[in-house]
């Protein structure tokens, strides 16, 4: 409406509310339920919940895998919402060629995993993956590595910089951002 206004974009013609629609991976929460319910596979509600919010339609394609494979509605860990189907989906449809690009960039799991329990969900999803991937044992544990120095670098990173107080951090980034776009 503001756009219209000002003739930001006066080419661009859309009706009122048209930025208001659902995406088309979006899914209702009663939609999500009933196709759940429908199912006929029971999951504990963080791990529904979790599903629903994080891949949306998406989701649907997770319970099929679990219909053809129960076992698969098991958590990588038991502290957290993430499931063996969900790391299945993320293989098949969302091109995660490398262990770290499913803990870092598709799933976001190195966000609520404990870093002490790194290690053994990072052992769980690489056995996924070597076995969809075909991988040997060699390329696995490259994998399992590469990703575990990720975590020990950020580890040491949150570590090193405890002792630095945030004012001090907020002025660094403020001032590298205004180098930063001073330039472009």
């Amino acid at each position: 409406e503001h756009i219209e206004e000002k003739k930001i974009f006066p080419e661009i013609k859309k009706e009122k509310n048209w930025s208001r629609q659902p995406f088309i991976i979006s899914l209702e929460k009663d939609e999500w339920l009933d196709i759940l319910q429908n199912s006929g596979i029971h999951l504990e509600e963080d791990i529904s919940d979790h599903l629903y919010q994080q891949y949306g339609k998406g989701a649907i394609h997770i319970i099929n895998l679990i219909k053809k494979n129960e076992s698969l509605k098991e958590r990588v860990i038991d502290e957290n919402d993430f499931i063996y189907a969900e790391i299945l989906y993320v293989l098949k449809y969302e091109m995660s060629p490398h262990l770290i690009d499913v803990f870092c960039r598709r799933t976001e799991m190195s966000l609520w995993i404990h870093h002490r329990r790194a290690f053994e969900a990072a052992e769980n999803v690489a056995k996924i993956m070597q076995k969809e991937y075909s991988w040997d044992n060699e390329t696995k544990n490259e994998e399992i590595q590469r990703y575990m120095d990720y975590v020990k670098k950020c580890v040491s990173f949150i570590r090193s910089s405890a002792h630095i107080p945030v004012a001090l951090i907020t002025n660094v980034a403020r001032i590298s951002n205004s180098v930063f776009f001073s330039r472009s």
